[in-house]
């Protein structure tokens, strides 16, 4: 896959080709058509919010699935999708009628990383953020 990565703060970000691993349980991948870089980014960029780097940045983004993991019922392969940078379960009050920004199951995950704490994605075999 191809991505915008921040590998240093004050720098331009860099297109990169990266590794993806497949989904894991509960997982989707998505191939992204679109993304966005907003002021969320920025502030990484200039080091506001200092993140661990290299990170792809562009968290708003709408795509297809093109594979999912076990246990995956609500996507499917071909489906078109937009996501988040904000984790949510699925399951809580708050998920379960669609108010997925005030989920209490997943919010205190780190956003740069999956729900198991791991990262799917790896430039040159070492983890990307």
């Amino acid at each position: 896959m191809r991505a915008a990565v921040l590998t240093e703060v004050n720098k331009p970000l860099e297109i990169l080709d990266l590794q993806q691993e497949g989904p894991k349980a509960g997982e989707a991948r998505v191939k992204v058509r679109a993304a966005g870089v907003c002021m969320s980014d920025w502030h990484i960029m200039i080091g506001d919010w200092p993140l661990p780097l290299p990170m792809v940045l562009g968290h708003e983004a709408a795509g297809e699935v093109v594979e999912v993991g076990p246990g995956v019922s609500n996507v499917k392969k071909g489906d078109h999708v937009i996501f988040s940078f904000r984790p949510h379960c699925g399951h809580c009050r708050y998920c379960s009628k669609g108010r997925t920004v005030l989920c209490i199951g997943h919010n205190d995950t780190a956003r740069w990383v999956m729900h198991d704490g791991t990262s799917r994605i790896r430039l040159n075999g070492e983890p990307v953020n």
